[in-house]
């Protein structure tokens, strides 16, 4: 069920501007006239003035509008449906927002709100804005504000290699009421919202996709296999980082994904940065499969991760069936060269075999031979 989030009733204040449609303002005309002609009113001056608004100016104060429902008697529900744009303020980059009212609990919104947390955040006159090196990224979000919030222009620039864009403050405004957290986010301590962590598979996967393409990295290096993720926080929100990661870790956790504990990682100024890690292979593919990067370079290597393991089973199997099949002895070196298999990787496969007794394990001066039992 898709609770909703944001309504008209929520952007009915002084600081929004409501653009209706003609529809909903020519029966708000008619209903308001008929009640000036009745002379059953108390509050005419106040009624001529909103009339006079709402055939005068194309955004009319959502304080405003409220009134103009109110006194024609005509219901939130219906008129939400006739709101076209609205905007903060009135003029600069105050630009207007088509929005997509009601604004529901979607994976969509879900990956925004993790994307504020992120590389992202709401400034303090409520500018929704995001920065990445990756492009595929900026577009995804771009994208994702248009489908689930609605259209708008923004302002988009590259220098030093990261892309950057603005969104006018009215989207801050709605990702704010949905949850996101607002002003400097190393100085702020805030939670994932409920209806994100009580919400669907597909809302949880989301909001874990977006803030793992911004907040982690993916090591594979020949003795190290790992999603390592971190948050930085001002030292004085210590326990708000700590109780943030593991937010994150209970959400990976509902999708059968372990993760390491917290650990410190290092301290600048006055902030902390903390982290965790997730690794084995098990966990890769579920990670992989349940929720994935849309980062590409993140992608590739986590792809790369998962295709690396070898079946243990299958990779003893081919080293016992070498040696019985030949009446010779082997040093690990040659196995590795036949089969193509890591030479450590192959050394502990037969003293594993040799242990179990099911190969002989011999010396000749300095070299370890393995041979077949009835050799």
């Amino acid at each position: 069920m898709n609770c909703v989030l944001v309504s008209l009733n929520d952007l009915l204040i002084e600081k929004i501007n409501v653009k209706l449609d003609d529809e909903i303002k020519n029966l708000i005309k008619i209903k308001l006239d008929d009640l000036l002609k009745s002379n059953k009113i108390s509050n005419r001056k106040e009624i001529v003035s909103l009339l006079y608004r709402l055939k005068t100016f194309e955004f009319i104060r959502g304080d405003n509008v409220k009134k103009l429902l109110i006194s024609s008697k005509i219901s939130l529900n219906l008129a939400e449906s006739h709101v076209i744009a609205i905007r903060r303020g009135h003029c600069g980059y105050n630009k207007p927002l088509k929005i997509k009212l009601p604004i529901k609990q979607t994976k969509e919104l879900a990956l925004l709100l993790a994307k504020t947390m992120g590389d992202g955040g709401i400034s303090s006159d409520l500018r929704f804005h995001y920065t990445n090196k990756e492009y595929t990224l900026i577009t995804e979000v771009i994208e994702t504000v248009s489908k689930c919030i609605g259209e708008t222009d923004f302002k988009i620039w590259q220098r030093r290699g990261l892309y950057e864009f603005k969104f006018p403050s009215v989207v801050g405004f709605v990702l704010a009421l949905s949850g996101s957290p607002v002003g400097i986010k190393v100085n702020n301590s805030f939670k994932i919202p409920d209806w994100i962590l009580n919400g669907d598979n597909e809302i949880k996967s989301y909001f874990l996709r977006g803030i793992f393409d911004d907040e982690a990295c993916v090591n594979f290096r020949k003795y190290t296999r790992r999603i390592l993720f971190a948050l930085a926080k001002n030292e004085k929100y210590k326990q708000g980082l700590i109780d943030m990661l593991n937010s994150i870790k209970i959400l990976l956790k509902e999708f059968s994904i372990d993760s390491g504990d917290i650990h410190f990682q290092e301290k600048f100024k006055n902030n902390i940065t903390m982290r965790f890690a997730i690794s084995r292979i098990e966990n890769f593919k579920k990670f992989c499969e349940l929720i994935g990067f849309t980062h590409p370079k993140k992608k590739t290597i986590l792809e790369r991760i998962c295709t690396s393991y070898t079946d243990i089973h299958k990779t003893q199997k081919t080293i016992l069936n070498l040696i019985n099949d030949n009446n010779k002895q082997f040093t690990a070196r040659e196995i590795s060269d036949i089969t193509h298999f890591n030479h450590d990787n192959v050394y502990s496969h037969l003293t594993n075999l040799a242990k179990e007794g099911k190969i002989n394990k011999n010396y000749n001066q300095n070299l370890v031979l393995w041979s077949s039992i009835s050799l």
